[in-house]
């Protein structure tokens, strides 16, 4: 993500880094098209999502720059949702599922190692570094205990489910969430074959989950 972040700050610095008098000229903006998703493995059944679930913007000063690179730009925001997207399959120009943060997801357990891109290497790196640095406060693998919330708060939920999970929930969801100490045993990253393996934690009977939310 710090990288993603850093060549959208570099292209908008090129783009705004003109002469121009940016008190009189006026900003152009555009922002990265919703990104198609498949709900699951079997069919073509489709859904539209945006982005990381919220707005990505480009914007500089230069009208003609900013839209010459919107191509780019949305094939961007794309790569990067695809691979980090926890809630839906995507698939490839040839048809084939992209090995994504879902993808390992589902592969909890199974002691299958799952071929990954270079970008999910690095972000899971990031994320376990701080999740260690934190002691587990912040944890990248709090995925379960994010589902307990979510669904209640969402706008498709009903009036009435707007209240807190209960505490046997939360404890059954935290049975999932492991320690700072456990994330090396629970996650193995073997960086030479570019692969990643989510290993059964004991006592979670319902699956952990890695969310990169935060």
């Amino acid at each position: 993500m710090k990288k993603f972040l850093s060549v959208l700050a570099i292209l908008i610095c090129f783009i705004s880094g003109c002469s121009c008098d940016k008190d009189e000229v006026k900003k152009t903006s555009i922002y990265s098209s919703s990104v198609m998703a498949f709900s699951n493995k079997d069919n073509n059944y489709y859904t539209t999502t945006s982005p990381f679930g919220t707005y990505i913007s480009l914007v500089g000063y230069d009208e003609d720059d900013v839209y010459e690179l919107e191509e780019e730009f949305n094939e961007l925001v794309f790569k990067y949702h695809s691979l980090l997207d926890r809630n839906y399959y995507y698939r490839n120009n040839d048809g084939a599922i992209i090995n994504n943060i879902k993808v390992i997801n589902d592969s909890y357990g199974s002691g299958e190692a799952i071929l990954v891109d270079d970008i999910i290497i690095e972000i899971l790196k990031e994320g376990i570094k701080y999740t260690k640095l934190s002691n587990g406060k912040f944890n990248i693998f709090a995925g379960k205990l994010v589902d307990t919330w979510d669904p209640r708060f969402s706008w498709l939920a009903g009036e009435l489910y707007k209240v807190d999970p209960t505490e046997a929930e939360i404890n059954e969801a935290l049975a999932c969430v492991p320690t700072a100490s456990e994330i090396d045993s629970v996650l193995v990253i073997d960086e030479v074959n570019k692969t990643v393996k989510f290993n059964a934690i004991e006592g979670c009977a319902s699956g952990a989950s890695i969310t990169l939310g935060a």
